[in-house]
């Protein structure tokens, strides 16, 4: 079991680190509501908000989306995948973005 637990940590240090110090603009969001549970440093440069700005509130709140409608069409059980849309930034100058979004399953 111990050793179960050391590779889960370590896993789990690597994923921390790769998340929070890549350059790319990246956020952890739940899918039913778009609440934010976590962001990156690109995405509070990107976007222009700060973390405390961000965590615990939705996508919707904080009027991101150009056309909230794209939010809206996020299904449960559906990947999106390359879904292309305005974002807002917090200036409210449009950006371009490429929208990924790989399924993630929990434990």
């Amino acid at each position: 079991m111990k050793q179960a637990e050391k590779s889960l940590q370590e896993s789990e240090e690597k994923f921390r680190l790769a998340f929070h110090t890549g350059p790319d603009s990246t956020n952890l969001n739940r899918l039913e509501d778009g609440v934010y549970i976590d962001i990156n440093e690109g995405f509070t440069k990107t976007m222009g908000y700060t973390r405390q700005e961000v965590l615990g509130k939705s996508s919707l709140e904080l009027d991101i989306w150009a056309d909230p409608e794209d939010r809206r069409r996020l299904d449960l059980n559906d990947t999106v995948e390359n879904l292309l849309t305005m974002l807002r930034r917090l200036i409210g100058e449009d950006i371009d973005l490429v929208w990924h979004q790989p399924p993630i399953s929990g434990p």
